[in-house]
């Protein structure tokens, strides 16, 4: 790159090859369907808020370069790219990046090297179409309804926290999948678009006409279907006619993000979570299981924990029933991991056969008597301590001081934030800035400490009380920004945003400055949506 300016096509191309290499080597690893949780997820997550910025950044000094070290530039920058090779296909592609190296081969580059390279190749306007998903934030929200055998496509930017009512209009690069299996890509250049799709579903029967936009989620936009379309997309969900790992992950993840926005509804969000109990794919159920894990943590400011458990539990247990405690021959390596997370969320929820087969696996390899797979070791720490006590604490604390394992000793920081009580939360926080903590590592044991309920106003205190000493031990790097927003992001009352407001009005740091405001609009949006679906939610649950 020329300058930082162009940070993203370092760092975002740098992304995509590292998907492109693995899925080259070992495409048993489905590793283009765990792109989409995670890096896409994040980036779409983060670029939904007003205090987003665009992936190609003016940047007038190197000392404003750490601010745009993130996900917008690794994660949206690295989604771009996979919706140009999708777009434009692997030949074209290829020969473009081979005449964009050699001809810049010792030499420095701007975006726009990259776009001529792949205006020659393709015979695309290349330059044209991404001009407006790199220089300017944000992205597309698609709002289609289905006319017959038409659709019609209109297009305005996707918010986190309302409607927008701005100009923006990109080009999209759109893609359509119908149940017949036929395929149909058009590029949208304009507000509103009517799309054709007579030849995808000719023949077909009624209700078994469905038409999904975003195929295998290669664009970077949120799909907001008409009524009919998406009961007809969970219809063929639930009959297991997605085939596409990628496709279930879009639905699911869509609806979740419009009803986040108050463009839908929570309570079908649970309802359609419970279409994903016979799924199979670890990505898929990853994203299910965080986006309900949102409206948990949203939950946790209601009172409503045990309806809240008694649906995870009812929603894991076919997948932690099939896969068991024990490896079995043959299954994959997404298995394993699955595995781990359904385990994870029943025993989260308090499910007492997942909770004592926990702990008792947790004495019997700190005593030495067994060993623990070390997917689950991680797992099992946290089941255990969360339903467990000081003696479960202490055990976890042998284990991290037994070990030389750096891995091992990051299973168990992990852990601690799950603990019980306020006292043992505190002793947390107080280790993580210990010696025996790497200070790249208390970042995420702070935030676990600041994830869990019972500890997110002891996080807090513990942030202003120590923030002369993080300051300096971050020197105002990224991590520190990560702290703060660790800290604040699961916040939701407006006394508690004044009261972060008027401290770093006291204590400005300008390094965590993007990062504080992102968190801060996080905290606002939160609130509106426990306003708007609070009620509703727990009346479902409640009904359960």
């Amino acid at each position: 790159m020329e300058w930082w300016t162009s940070l993203w096509l370092n760092e975002g191309f740098a992304s995509w090859i590292e998907y492109l290499c693995v899925d080259h080597c070992f495409p048993e690893w489905d590793i283009w369907t765990q792109f989409l949780y995670q890096d896409m997820a994040r980036a779409l997550s983060l670029d939904a808020l007003e205090s987003s910025h665009p992936v190609e950044v003016p940047v007038g000094h190197p000392a404003e370069v750490d601010e745009i070290f993130d996900i917008i530039s690794y994660s949206k920058g690295c989604s771009l790219i996979r919706t140009l090779h999708g777009f434009l296909g692997e030949e074209a592609f290829r020969k473009a990046l081979k005449a964009y190296l050699t001809k810049h081969k010792y030499a420095n580059t701007v975006t726009e090297d990259l776009w001529a390279a792949l205006d020659e190749a393709s015979g695309e306007e290349v330059g044209v179409l991404m001009d407006g998903w790199t220089k300017k934030m944000g992205y597309p929200l698609l709002s289609v309804t289905r006319k017959g055998t038409s659709l019609e496509v209109t297009q305005r930017r996707f918010l986190a926290s309302k409607e927008s009512t701005g100009d923006e209009l990109w080009r999209v690069p759109l893609s359509l999948l119908s149940a017949s299996g036929k395929q149909m890509r058009v590029t949208m250049k304009g507000r509103s678009e009517t799309i054709d799709i007579s030849s995808m579903v000719e023949g077909a029967a009624a209700g078994q006409d469905w038409v999904k936009l975003n195929v295998n989620q290669t664009g970077f936009y949120r799909v907001r279907y008409d009524a009919s379309m998406l009961e007809s997309l969970v219809t063929a969900l639930k009959a297991g006619a997605l085939t596409s790992a990628t496709d279930r992950f879009g639905v699911q993840s869509d609806v979740f993000a419009l009803a986040r926005c108050g463009l839908g509804s929570t309570v079908d969000v649970l309802k359609l979570f419970r279409a994903y109990e016979s799924e199979t794919d670890y990505t898929v159920w990853a994203d299910v299981s965080a986006n309900f894990g949102t409206i948990r943590a949203l939950l946790s400011h209601r009172d409503c924990r045990r309806s809240l458990d008694a649906y995870s539990r009812a929603l894991f247990q076919a997948t932690a029933a099939r896969l068991g405690w024990e490896k079995k021959d043959g299954e994959s390596h997404l298995d394993s991991m699955l595995r781990g997370l359904a385990l994870g969320a029943l025993g989260k929820a308090g499910d007492e056969p997942t909770v004592a087969e926990a702990t008792k696996r947790l004495k019997a390899f700190a005593g030495g008597e067994d060993e623990i797979s070390a997917d689950l070791r991680g797992v099992v720490y946290g089941i255990a301590l969360s339903h467990g006590d000081e003696s479960i604490y202490d055990l976890i604390m042998s284990i991290f001081d037994k070990t030389d394992m750096q891995e091992e000793r990051e299973r168990c920081m992990r852990a601690l934030g799950n603990a019980p009580t306020k006292e043992l939360l505190e002793r947390t926080l107080q280790f993580s800035l210990s010696p025996k903590v790497r200070s790249q590592d208390a970042v995420f044991v702070i935030g676990g400490v600041a994830a869990n309920p019972k500890g997110r106003d002891l996080a807090w205190e513990f942030l202003k009380e120590k923030w002369t000493q993080l300051v300096e031990t971050y020197n105002g790097g990224f991590l520190l920004s990560r702290v703060v927003s660790s800290c604040v992001a699961n916040f939701i009352t407006e006394e508690e945003e004044v009261a972060v407001r008027t401290f770093f009005d006291a204590n400005p740091s300008p390094a965590i400055k993007r990062a504080l405001d992102q968190a801060l609009e996080t905290v606002q949006n939160n609130r509106s949506w426990l306003a708007r679906d609070g009620d509703a939610l727990v009346a479902f649950l409640n009904a359960q």
